[in-house]
């Protein structure tokens, strides 16, 4: 089993920080399934191949990597067996704060499948009474 010894969790919040570092493609080389699934829609194939054009696209690997700097919060995570699901905050000079909910499977060791839904905060919410994350 790959990453013999780490945590479903600890394997999502490792490569989800590599991820944000702009260390994406030893991300996925360590922790990413070859049979991955990416649910989300603006993913190429919805495959690992697609993933990583995406990253590469965006800035988020060692070859082209972006001048974002990006500060990642992770705020809540719930594991549970196999699945882990992080609600993490994005904060980007510039730009208003990202919220994400990400669910991620983990299998034998590797991050098997993700889903997501992404919202920004707008910059002035009806509700005041609480923050999003």
């Amino acid at each position: 089993m790959a990453n013999e010894g780490m945590t479903p969790r600890e394997i999502v919040e490792t490569a989800n920080r590599l991820l944000v570092s702009k260390r994406g493609l030893e991300a996925v080389e360590r922790f990413f399934s070859p049979s991955y699934v990416e649910h989300n829609h603006a993913t190429p194939g919805g495959n690992l191949e697609g993933f990583v054009a995406m990253l590469k696209e965006m800035g988020f690997t060692e070859e082209a990597p972006n001048g974002r700097e990006l500060a990642l919060h992770i705020d809540r995570v719930i594991c549970e067996g196999d699945l882990v699901l992080i609600h993490q905050h994005i904060d980007e000079p510039g730009m208003p704060t990202t919220v994400f909910m990400d669910l991620f499977r983990v299998e034998d060791g590797l991050i098997a499948e993700h889903w997501d839904a992404i919202q920004t905060v707008p910059e002035n919410p009806t509700n005041t009474r609480v923050a999003m994350f």
